[in-house]
C-alpha cells in the first residue's frame, strides 16, 4: 500500500510528541539515565576533537561542470593535447553519465574558445568516462590570433542554464593567456579593454560566481611563456587559482571539486575559517532558531529539523567564537546581553560533561579543548545542561543550568551535504 507524504509526515509527527510524552513522564534523573542507555560513545582519540571535514570521494562526486578551454594561438595545438591529457586522468576515478536523474555522478560539458565559443558537448553528451575522453582528444585547434574569454565564460554559464536542482555547479577554466594574443603583452590590462579589444571577462565571472557557480582557473604556461596568464586568478573563485606548472595540481583541482560538492541546505550556514569571508570550510551546517525552548526541549528539536542533526558541539575556541559571532549576527535586534544553549551537557552516572552528536552519539567533553567557563562554572548546583551566556568572558562563556526551566534561542548542527552524505535536495 502506498503511503502519501502528508500521511507519512503526519505519523512521523505524532511519533515524536509521543517519543517526548514519554519521556517527560520519567524526567526524574532524566538526563542521567537517557543519555547514559541510549547514546553511544564513541572512541576518544584525538582524530574525535576535530570538526568535521568535508569528506573527498571523487568516485562519489555529484556536480554539473562545464570545462571552458583556450584554443587559440596563444595555447598551441601541443598544449591543447597536454590540456586533454590533464583532464582525462583529472576525471578518471570520478563517475562519468550524462544522465538527469538524482545520483552520485558528475556530468561535464565542454566549450572550446578562441576569437569565439564553441559548446563542442553540454551536459547531456559524454554518457560515460569512455566517451569523455574521446570528446577531449577530438577538440578542434582554432588557433585563433585573438582571445575572447569573456565568450567563453557566457558559453559555460549557458550550459549550466540545465544543472540538476540539487547538482552544484562549476566552471573549470583552461587558460594559456588573459588577452587577445596579437596585442603586445607591454600593453595593460586596462589599455587593452578600451582600445577595442573583446569586454573585460571580470564582468560575467563576478555575474557567474554571485549567481553560485564556482569558477577554478587553470593558468597553462609552456617554457618560456610569460607570467600574464597568471592574470586568471582574478576571475576564479576564492583559492582556486592554480597553474599547470604547480605540484599535484591533479590533486588540488579534485580538492577544489571536493569543497565545492561541501555545502549545506537552505536555511544552514556552514562552518568555515571565516563567517564573513570564508576561504575554506568544514562538513558542518549550522543554524541558529528563532524561538526559545528549553535545553529538554531544544535537545528533540534539533533532530526532528533534519535527519542527524543534534544541539551543536564546540570542540575547539574556534568554533566557540565563529558560533558567537553568528548569534550576534542573528539576534542583532535583541537586547543585551544574550544566551543561546549548545549541545553540552553533564551525564550523572559517567560524573562527566559530554557533546551532542548525531543520531544519539555522544563524544566526551575535553576541557583542553575549550575551556572558557564564566567565572564561578561549571557549579554543580546549577543544573546539568550547558549554554553560552554573556558574563566574564568576550565571546560569550560556557555556564550550566536547569534543562527545563530556562528557555533561550538554540544552536542546530548537522553534517553538510558531501560525498558521504548525499542530498537529493537543497530544501530541509
Amino acid at each position: 500500500m502506498c503511503i502519501s507524504k502528508k500521511a507519512k509526515g503526519e505519523q512521523q509527527y505524532y511519533e515524536w510528541i509521543y517519543l517526548v510524552r514519554h519521556t517527560l513522564k520519567s524526567a526524574s534523573g532524566l538526563l542521567s539515565t537517557t543519555f547514559a542507555a541510549n547514546a553511544t560513545v564513541p572512541s576518544t582519540s584525538s582524530s574525535y576533537y576535530a570538526e568535521r571535514a568535508c569528506a573527498c570521494q571523487p568516485s562519489k562526486l555529484y556536480l554539473d561542470i562545464v570545462v571552458a578551454i583556450d584554443s587559440s594561438l596563444s595555447m598551441t595545438k601541443e598544449g591543447l593535447i597536454q590540456v586533454a591529457a590533464d583532464l582525462a586522468t583529472l576525471f578518471l576515478p570520478m563517475n562519468v553519465s550524462s544522465e538527469s536523474a538524482q545520483g552520485q555522478f558528475i556530468r561535464v560539458a565542454l566549450v572550446a574558445f578562441a576569437d569565439n565559443a564553441v559548446i563542442v558537448g553540454d551536459l547531456n553528451k559524454y554518457h560515460n568516462y569512455a566517451s569523455l575522453v574521446e570528446g577531449l582528444f577530438t577538440i578542434d585547434y582554432h588557433g585563433g590570433k585573438t582571445l575572447n574569454i569573456e565568450a567563453g565564460l557566457k558559453a559555460a554559464s549557458t550550459v549550466l542554464e540545465s544543472s540538476r536542482h540539487y547538482a552544484k555547479t562549476v566552471i573549470l577554466l583552461y587558460s594559456s593567456a588573459y588577452r587577445s594574443a596579437k596585442l603586445q603583452y607591454r600593453i595593460s590590462h586596462e589599455e587593452f579593454f578600451s582600445a577595442g579589444g573583446f569586454a573585460d571577462p571580470n564582468a560575467i565571472a563576478n555575474q557567474i560566481k554571485e549567481s553560485g557557480t564556482k569558477i577554478i582557473t587553470i593558468a597553462f604556461r609552456q617554457q618560456p611563456e610569460g607570467t600574464l596568464v597568471k592574470k586568471l586568478g582574478h576571475l576564479s573563485s576564492p583559492n582556486f587559482a592554480f597553474g599547470s606548472m604547480d605540484t599535484s595540481i591533479i590533486a588540488k583541482i579534485t580538492n577544489a571539486f571536493c569543497q565545492v560538492n561541501c555545502y549545506c541546505k537552505n536555511n544552514w550556514i556552514q562552518f568555515a575559517d571565516d563567517l564573513q569571508n570564508p576561504n575554506s570550510v568544514y562538513g558542518e551546517c549550522l543554524r541558529f532558531m528563532d524561538i526559545d525552548a528549553s535545553w529538554f526541549a531544544a535537545h528533540f528539536a534539533c533532530p526532528a529539523m533534519a535527519n542527524g542533526a543534534h544541539l551543536t558541539s564546540e570542540l575547539t575556541q574556534h568554533k566557540h567564537d565563529f558560533i558567537h559571532q553568528y548569534a550576534k549576527s542573528a539576534m542583532s535586534t535583541l537586547q543585551w546581553p544574550f544566551e543561546y544553549h549548545i549541545g553540552l551537557h553533564y551525564n550523572q552516572s559517567a560524573r562527566a560533561y559530554f557533546w551532542e552528536g548525531p543520531n544519539k552519539t555522544e563524544l566526551p567533553y575535553d576541557m583542553a579543548s575549550l575551556n572558557y567557563w564564566n567565572s564561578g562554572y561549571p557549579n554543580a548546583s546549577a543544573g546539568d545542561c550547558v549554554s553560552v551566556v554573556t558574563g566574564s568572558r568576550p565571546n560569550g562563556g560556557l555556564q550550566n543550568g536547569n534543562c527545563f526551566t530556562k528557555p533561550m534561542r538554540y544552536v542546530c548542527q548537522v553534517a553538510a551535504c558531501d560525498t558521504e552524505n548525499f542530498c537529493a535536495s537543497l530544501e530541509d
